[in-house]
């Protein structure tokens, strides 16, 4: 597990809590066409995603991916309000 980087945050400095952890989230939506997506799909990007972090010298301690994500309700709102605007172009 190395020498894990860590950044001071508000909330651990308010609560006079060390921080064990920093996670970075990431969400990828797509379309949903119907299909399933094959099996082991979303190993590139999450070794990429691995990668991309540890060439920072920082170490992954787990990852942990799937397609049984969700949105919040802002994430939704974005989401939701983009679709409408890409539709609006095409119709031009």
């Amino acid at each position: 597990m190395g020498n894990h980087q860590r950044r001071d945050c508000s909330i651990c400095t308010l609560t006079k809590q060390p921080k064990e952890y920093d996670v970075w989230e990431c969400k990828i939506i797509t379309p949903n066409n119907g299909k399933m997506r094959p099996s082991g799909f979303d190993s590139i990007p999450r070794l990429a995603a691995i990668r991309a972090i540890e060439s920072y010298g920082i170490d992954v301690i787990a990852c942990f991916s799937g397609w049984g994500g969700s949105l919040n309700n802002t994430e939704k709102i974005l989401i939701d309000n983009e679709v409408r605007r890409d539709i609006k172009h095409t119709k031009r």
